[in-house]
């Protein structure tokens, strides 16, 4: 994604 944030968030809940 463009947004750090929003990628962080999004593999964040990949992740879990």
């Amino acid at each position: 994604g463009e947004t750090v944030v929003k990628e962080t968030a999004r593999i964040a809940v990949l992740d879990s």
